[in-house]
């Protein structure tokens, strides 16, 4: 009996060790592992659009896609700021190019904010697109006007979805690809 439970004691402390040590590993792993080359990828001259560029995670996003070779087409609502981050992208990264587009997203509804996007990046070679556009408040739930919690909605949700809906519109030059091929291999690079 105390020979079974002393057993049992071991089997669990070897499985929570084998957990851990995996855990540890994964870690270990992600710190370690080669990055991948998405410049080598994509081909040279490839652009990513960044939604919200002009600030926060949206202009940090800008810097390392710039450092890493990327063209970079900013989309905001503030020109100066937009501006403000194209001169410090083309600080960082002298060979690439940096296009700003002006919209305002509390907007959204309006499709032809969208039109106005596809049409000033028609002709580039649109390898990313990262949706960072959004807004939060940090107010309590019932201090909050009806207008902003509207505001946030309209901003958080309609932009990434439509400019998701229409990636053959900016991926043109990709042409062995559909929408759908798009979604999966953005799917399962994500995965990776």
């Amino acid at each position: 009996s105390e020979m079974c439970i002393r057993d049992r004691l071991i089997g669990l402390g070897a499985l929570r060790f084998l957990k851990y040590s995996r855990t540890f590993l994964s870690a270990l792993w992600r710190l370690v592992r080669p990055t991948k080359n998405l410049l080598q990828r994509y081909g040279e001259g490839s652009w990513a659009i960044v939604t919200g560029g002009s600030d926060g995670i949206g202009r940090a996003f800008c810097v390392e896609l710039a450092l890493k070779g990327f063209n970079i087409v900013i989309v905001g609502r503030n020109n100066d700021k937009c501006n403000e981050v194209a001169k410090q992208l083309q600080q960082l990264n002298t060979k690439i190019q940096v296009k700003i587009i002006i919209v305002d997203f509390i907007k959204a509804w309006d499709l032809s904010i969208y039109d106005t996007i596809i049409n000033e990046v028609k002709d580039l070679d649109i390898s990313i697109l990262v949706n960072n556009v959004g807004i939060c408040y940090a107010t309590p739930l019932g201090e909050l006007p009806d207008q902003e919690h509207i505001n946030q909605i309209v901003v958080n949700t309609i932009p990434p979805t439509i400019l998701t809906n229409r990636p053959v519109s900016y991926t043109h030059l990709r042409a062995h690809e559909t929408p759908e091929h798009l979604v999966c291999r953005l799917l399962l690079e994500k995965k990776k």
